[in-house]
Parts: structure tokens; C-alpha cells; sequence
């Protein structure tokens, strides 16, 4: 996943597949699954850092793109 480290210090938005929720935030970190999907993302919001399981990630995307 090459491509996603570039989003690294960057704003995005991480949505999970399991409830469809989303995470904005600064992308601090991730890991690749077993599966050679994304594993767990860690991003941080308003200056604490959160752990997202990355069982159920399906998307990152650049916070700046991701507006509706």
C-alpha cells in the first residue's frame, strides 16, 4: 500500500465497512492485514491519537476530497 503513506501527516477520512462510520482525523499510522487489506489505522484528532481496527476499513481518502 505504497500509496497511503504518502496520505501520512496529511487530513483524511477513514470509513469503516461494518457501520459505515467515518474517522476524520491527521493519518499518523497503519498496518496491512493478514488479507492485504489496510489493518489498523491510527489517526489523530484534536491532538489525541485513536486506533481504528482495521478488520472492517474499507476506504481512506483525502480529507480534502471527501467533503460532500
Amino acid at each position: 500500500m505504497k500509496e497511503l503513506e504518502k496520505y501520512i501527516g496529511k487530513k483524511v477520512v477513514v470509513r469503516t465497512r461494518n457501520d459505515s462510520q467515518s474517522y476524520k482525523g491527521i493519518l499518523y499510522s497503519f498496518d496491512m492485514s493478514k488479507h492485504g487489506g489496510i489493518g489498523n489505522v491510527i489517526l489523530e484528532v484534536n491532538s489525541s491519537k485513536i486506533l481504528i481496527n482495521g478488520i472492517w476499513i474499507e476506504l481512506i481518502i483525502l480529507y480534502n476530497n471527501a467533503q460532500k
